[in-house]
């Protein structure tokens, strides 16, 4: 029972659209705008990046937090479950008609939880240094869930944890079917470098 309900509250809180609401509060509607798309990327297209990192720290503690309560109230990899209710909440929220984000800054709070903090760090990494060889956004979100996958295959051999990050993957790709698309037809938008170093300067 406490499984279940752990599970459906972890849809809930990974349906709340951090993204919309945000936007909203500033009197835009995210979803007619840009890629019309609610996480991060689009939100620093129209907002910038300041909104666009809070944007994405929120829908990173969206896969966090339930993850880490599912895993101190419950045994064994039964914990796993409520991790990918909240991405499946994020990709496809009640709240917005199930069309939601990307995904991937709610899979990263949940696998933070699930892999430790070493391989997170090492796996962040490998996602940064993969956007500045691509410079495109959709390609490296793709290509580092498939090394993780390797990853939990080669290395671990765990297979819950293996399932955990095989169908986080499969939503992940399924959130970025549009970008695909654009990716095969050479239509898909690029970073450009130095802009991303104007970008992380705004931060500061």
């Amino acid at each position: 029972m406490l499984l279940i309900i752990l599970t459906i509250a972890s849809y809930f809180v990974g349906s709340i659209p951090t993204g919309f609401v945000l936007a909203k509060l500033k009197g835009v509607d995210i979803r007619n705008v840009g890629s019309g798309n609610i996480g991060a990327t689009n939100i620093s297209r129209v907002l910038g990046i300041k909104y666009a990192m809070l944007v994405g720290f929120l829908d990173f503690l969206k896969g966090a937090l339930p993850t880490l309560v599912a895993l101190q109230l419950l045994t064994g990899n039964k914990f796993l479950l409520v991790a990918l209710a909240a991405l499946f909440g994020h990709v496809f929220p009640i709240t917005l008609r199930f069309r939601g984000g990307k995904g991937v800054a709610t899979f990263a709070g949940s696998f933070l939880i699930v892999a430790g903090i070493e391989n997170f760090l090492l796996f962040s990494i490998l996602w940064i240094v993969t956007l500045f060889l691509t410079r495109v956004m959709s390609l490296t979100n793709l290509i580092v869930s498939i090394i993780i996958i390797c990853f939990y295959v080669l290395v671990f051999g765990s297979l819950p944890r293996f399932y955990y990050v095989f169908l986080a993957a499969l939503l992940i790709w399924f959130s970025h079917r549009e970008n695909i698309r654009r990716l095969i037809s050479g239509k898909e938008a690029k970073l450009n470098i130095p802009d991303l170093h104007k970008l992380l300067a705004k931060v500061g």
